[in-house]
C-alpha cells in the first residue's frame, strides 16, 4: 500500500484496469497528434463499463468457485453482451477508427515519408 493512502483511496482491480487503459489511450493520441488537449471523450474507458463488469464477474466468480452448474444462461447472456459492448462501444468512442483513418490517409498522401 501507497503511504498516505486510506483503504477509501484504493480503487478496485476493473477500475484500475479501466482508468489506465483511458490514460494510455489518451497518451497515446496526444504524442501520436503533438498535442497536450484532452482528445477522448468522457465515454471512453469511462464509468460506464463498472456497472456492466458486474455481470462479468460474478460468472467468473462462479466458475473460480467450481460452481459452473450455477450460471444461469440468461447470466451468460448478459456477461457475454456487456463484454461485447464493452468492446465495441470503447471502439467508437475511443476514435479508434478515426486514427487509423488518419494514418492511412496521411500515408496515402505522403508515400516517401511513410513507406
Amino acid at each position: 500500500m501507497c503511504p498516505n493512502m486510506d483503504d477509501d483511496d484504493n480503487l478496485e482491480d476493473f477500475d484500475f484496469v479501466r482508468q489506465l487503459h483511458r490514460t494510455v489511450f489518451e497518451g497515446f493520441y496526444q504524442g501520436w497528434y503533438n498535442t497536450r488537449a484532452t482528445m477522448l471523450p468522457q465515454k471512453c474507458f469511462g464509468d460506464w463499463m463498472d456497472d456492466s463488469s458486474d455481470s462479468i464477474v460474478q460468472v467468473f466468480e462462479s466458475l473460480d468457485d467450481g460452481d459452473i452448474w450455477g450460471i444461469s444462461h440468461q447470466m451468460l447472456r448478459d456477461s457475454v453482451n456487456d463484454g461485447m459492448d464493452m468492446f465495441f462501444v470503447n471502439i467508437d468512442e475511443c476514435q479508434m477508427y478515426r486514427f487509423a483513418y488518419n494514418n492511412y490517409q496521411w500515408c496515402m498522401e505522403n508515400p516517401g515519408v511513410c513507406f
